[in-house]
């Protein structure tokens, strides 16, 4: 005889009686850090690209393991190339820009108003020297040299050789770039553009580690959008964000004498923070002022 076979209802039973809470006794943290203040006597300013920006600093991340390796949890990539098209001389940081603050020619009363491609560091630089030795902006005319003047300042600031600003800039992001050769970087011998950096290095070196401690730091809700994968993915900066660092300027030596003694004090030192501002990729309006022909 056939069995009818009756499923047996499942049935979800509850305690309440062993019902329970917990608390963590340990924080989650991250790496981060505060951004450090810049003292400076004036703001002089460069654009950027959203685009050129994210091409040059990435990171990689993933979360395949739960161990605390400072060695493989996030490697920091740092892409030279990408850097070396961007075509930006400090010097040529500009004085007029939104974001700029206090360049000389405008905290004179005689001042009127000059030509943007007038209105480039070299040219704030050689307007405070005038003002120091004749006490006023406008006595770089009476300098015999003012073309010359301005192409030193582009010089000491170029690429020239070590020892100038962008060639500094450009061999340390060189050194901890992806196609590095130094010592310090991870990556697997022989492959071409595989170098990157770890947590392993907390210097101000790994330069995009600095990025992303701080980003975590100001602005950690960015990393909402961050992908479990091993691909790269670029460190998510926005529209008006910005790099900064300082630029110190130095007249050369004795050139106090062309007004004054021996015993009186030198012409002062200006001290720059050159700001990288990040603009949308299609921005027309804020773009770098290119410098006057009449000075090359």
């Amino acid at each position: 005889m056939l069995v009818e076979y009756i499923p047996l209802q499942m049935v979800n039973f509850v305690l309440e009686h062993l019902a329970s809470e917990v608390t963590l006794g340990l924080l989650g943290n991250v790496f981060s850090e505060s951004i450090p203040t810049l003292e400076s006597d004036a703001i002089a300013v460069q654009y950027i690209t959203l685009d050129q920006i994210k091409a040059i600093f990435k990171y990689q991340t993933d979360s395949f393991d739960t161990v605390n390796e400072d060695a493989s949890d996030i490697k920091y990539f740092t892409h030279y190339d990408a850097f070396n098209a961007l075509d930006i001389n400090p010097a040529n940081a500009m004085m007029d820009a939104a974001e700029s603050l206090n360049p000389i020619a405008y905290q004179d009363a005689q001042s009127a108003a000059f030509a943007k491609n007038k209105m480039l560091l070299a040219h704030d630089f050689l307007r405070h020297m005038a003002k120091d030795l004749f006490g006023t902006h406008l006595g770089v005319d009476i300098l015999n040299n003012e073309k010359e003047l301005i192409q030193n300042i582009r010089l000491v600031c170029g690429d020239s050789e070590e020892g100038c600003t962008w060639f500094d800039i450009k061999a340390a992001i060189a050194a901890v770039s992806t196609t590095s050769t130094a010592a310090d970087l991870t990556g697997l011998a022989g492959e071409v553009d595989a170098k990157y950096m770890t947590n392993e290095n907390k210097t101000t070196t790994n330069l995009c580690r600095v990025l992303f401690s701080q980003m975590m730091a100001n602005a950690a809700s960015r990393f909402a959008s961050i992908a479990d994968s091993q691909d790269e993915q670029p460190l998510p900066f926005e529209v008006s964000d910005s790099i900064r660092f300082k630029l110190t300027v130095n007249p050369a030596e004795g050139q106090k004498l062309l007004t004054r003694q021996e015993a009186d004090p030198e012409v002062e030192t200006r001290v720059y923070e050159i700001r990288w501002v990040i603009v949308a990729n299609d921005d027309d309006v804020k773009v770098n002022t290119a410098p006057a022909a009449d000075e090359e």
